[in-house]
């Protein structure tokens, strides 16, 4: 799952709340990952089950 927030509509003080509450479960959860985008894209590509652009044509 892929959580992504938008700094003006996300920073609201109700929606900060629920985030960091939401943050705290997953963190005691096993096998849950927190990673940027670009190291997300990077595991992706090292899958050999990733489809390609390439091959899509």
């Amino acid at each position: 799952m892929s959580v992504s927030v938008h700094d003006r509509i996300g920073g609201t003080p109700a929606r900060g709340k629920a985030l960091g509450e939401f943050i705290a479960y997953a963190q005691k959860q096993p096998g849950v990952a927190f990673m940027r985008k670009d190291a997300i894209a990077r595991w992706a590509l090292a899958q050999a089950g990733t489809p390609r652009e390439a091959e899509a044509r």
